[in-house]
């Protein structure tokens, strides 16, 4: 997959935190525009906010792991082995038991590109966890 690639590797980090703030705010547009209009509670904005925002989230950080360790494949076939190694199933395997305190790691492998591979990917994790904390939140305001 040549979307894969090493040389094609550029942060998208900044286009997901922009995404993803367009969309809270449409979400919130909608809920006080029917608070003004004077429409019963959309209780069912919580819901629609959530399984819009999850999925893509879900979708992306498969992407982005994937190439992270398209990567590690190309540029540091040892380290890829370990990582992606399930005893009983071999190397080429999602581990994430191993990838991810690799991930929070100092570890770059003296590689600055693979540095700034890990750095996005751990932002992108700050990203999630910022969109699934804004879950009961909203869930709460909306249904109000």
């Amino acid at each position: 997959m040549s979307f894969l690639k090493s040389s094609n590797y550029k942060s998208r980090l900044r286009l997901y935190w922009a995404l993803w703030l367009a969309y809270l705010c449409i979400c919130i547009i909608v809920w006080i525009a029917a608070h003004c209009l004077g429409y019963a509670p959309l209780s069912n904005l919580g819901t629609v906010y959530s399984l819009v925002s999850w999925i893509p989230i879900m979708v992306i950080n498969g992407f982005e792991g994937m190439r992270m360790m398209a990567y590690l494949r190309e540029h540091h076939k040892d380290k890829w082995i370990e990582l992606t190694t399930i005893p009983g199933f071999g190397a080429g395997n999602v581990n994430g038991f191993r990838a991810l305190p690799w991930l929070f790691s100092s570890e770059n492998l003296g590689d600055e590109m693979l540095e700034n591979i890990k750095r996005d990917h751990r932002r992108f994790i700050y990203l999630s966890l910022t969109v699934f904390l804004t879950f009961p939140i909203l869930g709460f305001v909306f249904s109000v």
